[in-house]
């Protein structure tokens, strides 16, 4: 089996789905029902809107450049223009300079927030109320998190700025009748209701003239803000260091006094420019290079004045790279083409983006202004064996580049160039991300490139089998041409072979990619005969052999021999494999019907030397042969042996039994005839294990106990049902001996001696003891008694332990008696 991969140029630029920020700010609404969208290199007019307001707004869109929503700060909404699922009521205002502020959850893709300010620095002050894109089919609602307050009584401004971890966001505002910053992070957590405050700027009032804008720099540095309350003789313009790491707003560096109130404000894309927008004088730039108020203030320069055009307010950076300027109640806007040229080269061009018929307020909708440093970056190339090729697409050059193209197969994916090409060591989905740095800020393009090839399952090797055609089939989802052999007429996923000598091999396209399998084929020719049905005798066997080079085997009993025994009755197949191709064959195998199993029975035993037994077969009909030379059916016989017969039927087959003849007489004894003292009583007995037992007493056991003279006999049967019998007489007589239980040894004549009454006793001894155990007295004489002396001095009076063994004159066995006597003197 080969392998290959064909490789087709195909210029495919092709957009996946990627964490990208610059295209959420692709969609503007603003003003009265105007709205522009900044996908081409010229904002194309957008005639949809369903808001009309006079100053703050803000709008988002997702990755990919599409609408979500958009808001006035007090209505929502959707991308269908119509108003959002819940989303009435925010504590916005439409005369409210900053009245909304959209900011994405960082590290969810679903979860928004709009943070709103009320008008005049009142009560309500900065609140924030909670977006989820999954709700409402897609369309998004307001949660329950809604008007969740942050910040009381303050000013309508508010910003924001990328933390120094690139994630994280920092959100802005001030509070009016006060000289504090509030800044509240917001992390993959959600908002923190607990703010970094700073003591810095200037107090005003909340009432009436507390409007005007607060922007933070590109690179997150710098925070401007417009101070135009009527309290103040000089409206003024404050300029602060910002700390991205902490949130902390740090002491001015420069104040820019006016009599006339200033509104707009914007940074430019390199954070070294700021424009600010007064009413009656138009728009001046101020050089922040320097980083000192004297240089900074003797930068002023007016790219314009308000002559003819309508007073300019909002200022707004645009991912182009440019700065669009709100004409109030005209149907143009202004724009400032390259704002981070210094001087009047910024190339400021007056009413020159026109709104369709719309018209231009006071505000723009504002965006995190770091979103602005990367424009997006495209590719192609995707197939497997192709090196992709990366082509990015800044706004503006960045200082630095770092690509990682997401290849875990290796450790040399990155590159610092500006348009490289990189080869995927594999297929399948990289995560590929271009960072890029300018003026300390960074930026993230992350995209997923889909490396496309290998898609083909490999085809096996085909074998042509007897010279019967073999379909394959290369078919992949989603395929749109099959080429075998590169013929095109075979366009088709299955193909059929026919000859072992075709050189097999399909090409198949998918997603512009094309992939080769190459197929080997080789032709095998197998068979195998078991050979005709056959009859056998019941106790012949055949031998199946289907042996055959190179083969596996299959029988049908689940053995896998080539060769089979066959000994019972049935059909065999046998499947033959011989590199994927097989061949089978079925016998049938009978037996001849038989008149009959020969049994001649159990083995037999004789009893005795004259008995006889008859030997019989079970079948008739057939040709006997006895192994003693006889042909009849049956042979009698009175000699012990083995015997066996032949039987042969009509069909020449064959039987043989045998049994075996055997001499079996059973011997028992009961022994001689026996003499007992009549007191006694003994027990005939005969060797256990046989079949039966039965006395003249009527009893079965092997042995019985008895105690009267008479004759007593057994008869046993064993397991071969023969039988033994034995007698024996057993007589009783008369045997005695008597001890008394005290006696009194005081030489009076009566009852001196301890000694026995004895009749037939023979063998006789006398043990006395005292109750220490010590033997004090022993006699072997039936006449010799004890006189109660113990070394010739009489003993005390007490009880003596005696022991009597004896024998009788007729019971030869040996008995003992075991008492007391009583000595009393």
């Amino acid at each position: 089996m080969k392998l290959k991969k064909l490789f087709i140029l195909l210029i495919l630029i092709q957009l996946y789905t990627c964490i990208y920020a610059q295209k959420q700010s692709d969609n503007w609404y603003f003003g009265e029902y105007a709205g522009l969208n900044f996908s081409t290199a010229t904002p194309t007019v957008l005639l949809n809107s369903e808001m009309n307001v006079s100053e703050g707004c803000s709008s988002i869109s997702d990755n990919d450049g599409n609408l979500l929503f958009y808001t006035n700060g007090i209505t929502i909404w959707d991308k269908t223009h119509a108003i959002m699922q819940n989303g009435t009521g925010l504590l916005g205002s439409i005369t409210s300079a900053q009245s909304a502020l959209i900011l994405q959850k960082p590290e969810n893709n679903n979860i928004y927030y709009v943070f709103t300010t009320a008008e005049n620095g009142d009560a309500e002050g900065l609140n924030y109320s909670e977006i989820d894109m999954n709700l409402n089919g897609g369309l998004g609602a307001v949660t329950t998190n809604k008007n969740i307050n942050l910040l009381s009584n303050s000013n309508e401004q508010v910003t924001a700025t990328l933390h120094e971890n690139s994630t994280d966001i920092w959100v802005i505002s001030y509070q009016c009748d006060n000289t504090q910053f509030f800044s509240f992070k917001i992390s993959s957590s959600g908002v923190s209701s607990t703010p970094i405050i700073s003591n810095y700027g200037t107090s005003h009032g909340c009432s009436l003239g507390s409007n005007g804008c607060m922007k933070a720099s590109p690179n997150g540095t710098k925070i401007a803000r417009a101070v135009n309350h009527s309290s103040l003789v000089n409206k003024r313009v404050e300029i602060f260091n910002f700390n991205k790491s902490t949130g902390e707003v740090s002491s001015p560096i420069v104040s820019i006094l006016s009599p006339d109130k200033f509104y707009g404000l914007e940074f430019s894309p390199n954070s070294q420019l700021l424009y600010v927008s007064s009413n009656n004088l138009g728009i001046k730039q101020f050089n922040l290079s320097s980083g000192l108020s004297p240089s900074i203030l003797a930068s002023e320069t007016f790219i314009n004045n308000s002559t003819g055009i309508g007073t300019s307010w909002s200022l707004q950076l645009a991912r182009n790279g440019k700065i669009y300027i709100a004409q109030f109640n005209r149907d143009k806007l202004s724009v400032i083409n390259d704002p981070n040229t210094p001087g009047n080269g910024c190339n400021y061009s007056p009413l020159s983006v026109d709104l369709g018929g719309t018209r231009s307020k006071l505000g723009l909708p504002p965006f995190i202004t770091s979103y602005f440093l990367l424009s997006d970056y495209e590719f192609s190339q995707t197939c497997y064996g192709d090196s992709t090729e990366f082509i990015s697409d800044f706004n503006m050059t960045p200082d630095s580049i770092k690509w990682d193209f997401g290849d875990l197969n290796t450790q040399n994916d990155t590159s610092s160039i500006e348009n490289p090409k990189y080869l995927y060591s594999d297929t399948g989905e990289f995560t590929c991300t271009l960072y890029a740095w300018l003026n300390g800020v960074s930026d993230t393009v992350v995209k997923t490139i889909n490396i496309n090839g290998k898609f083909i399952t490999p085809i096996s090797d085909q074998v042509i089998c007897n010279n019967m055609p073999v379909t394959v089939n290369a078919a992949v989802i989603g395929a749109t041409e099959y080429i075998w052999n590169e013929d095109i007429s075979q366009n088709n996923s299955s193909y059929t072979i026919t000859d072992a000598s075709d050189n097999i091999f399909v090409d198949v396209t998918l997603n512009g990619c094309t992939e080769r399998d190459s197929i080997a084929v080789s032709e095998v020719n197998v068979s195998v005969s078991l050979g005709n049905d056959t009859t056998l005798c019941p106790n012949e066997s055949i031998l199946l052999n289907g042996t055959t080079q190179d083969a596996s085997y299959t029988w049908n009993n689940q053995s896998n021999q080539p060769t089979q025994l066959i000994v019972e009755p049935g059909t065999y197949s046998l499947e033959v494999t011989v590199d994927q191709c097989s061949s089978i064959d079925y016998i049938t195998v009978n037996h001849f019907n038989t008149p009959g199993t020969l049994d001649l029975g159990n083995d037999q035993v004789l009893c005795n030397e004259n008995d006889k037994t008859t030997i019989a077969s079970n079948i008739q009909n057939v040709y006997y042969y006895w192994s003693n030379g006889s042909t009849t059916e049956s042979i009698s016989t009175t000699v012990p042996g083995n015997y066996s017969v032949t039987i042969t039927d009509f069909n020449g087959c064959f039987q043989t039994d045998n049994i075996n003849v055997s001499l079996n007489v059973p011997k028992i004894n009961l022994g001689e005839n026996q003499t007992l003292c009549a007191t006694n009583k003994t027990t005939l007995a005969v060797q256990s294990g046989f079949q039966s037992y039965l006395w003249n007493t009527n009893q079965t056991s092997n042995s019985i106990s008895i105690n009267n003279s008479g004759e007593y006999t057994v008869t046993i049967t064993d397991e071969n049902n023969c039988q033994a019998t034995d007698s024996v007489k057993v007589t009783f007589e008369h045997c005695s001996i008597f001890f008394p239980s005290a006696f009194t040894p005081t030489n009076d004549g009566l009852n001196d001696v301890f000694m026995p009454k004895a009749r037939n006793i023979k063998d006789y001894q006398l043990l006395i003891y005292n109750r220490f155990g010590e033997l004090i007295f022993e006699s072997k004489d039936l006449s010799l008694g004890w006189d109660g002396t113990y070394k010739g001095e009489l003993v005390q009076n007490g009880v003596y332990n005696y022991v009597a063994k004896y024998k009788g004159s007729i019971n030869l066995n040996e008995q003992s008696i075991r008492d007391k006597v009583v000595l009393i003197k």
